[in-house]
């Protein structure tokens, strides 16, 4: 087992939030959540997301042993409304049209 949902769920994100940054299906997200093969890239990616070294996200940590004010997404994140969260989203289908 990894640590992604832990991670999603600390910074508040849902999984269709963090599947849309990832693009990536929900579905397919799902099961990196209960799993521990990752395809390196997109490790990276979940890493860079979650402002976490790859290795965080592979091992099984206890909840409290994760502090939330040191990972780069929540930090560099922080003032994201729901509004802001949304408007990402708009931009992120847009993207998907024109790419």
């Amino acid at each position: 087992m990894n640590s992604l949902k832990r991670l999603r769920e600390q910074q508040s994100l849902s999984i269709e939030f963090i599947a849309r940054m990832l693009e990536i299906s929900v579905e397919e997200y799902k099961g990196y959540e209960n799993q521990d093969n990752i395809e390196s890239e997109l490790l990276e990616k979940m890493a860079k997301l979650f402002g976490v070294e790859t290795t965080d996200i592979l091992s099984n940590h206890s909840s409290d042993t994760l502090d939330v004010s040191s990972l780069g997404f929540a930090r560099s994140n922080s003032d994201i409304t729901a509004k802001d969260k949304k408007a990402i989203e708009i931009l992120l289908n847009l993207q998907r049209v024109f790419n």
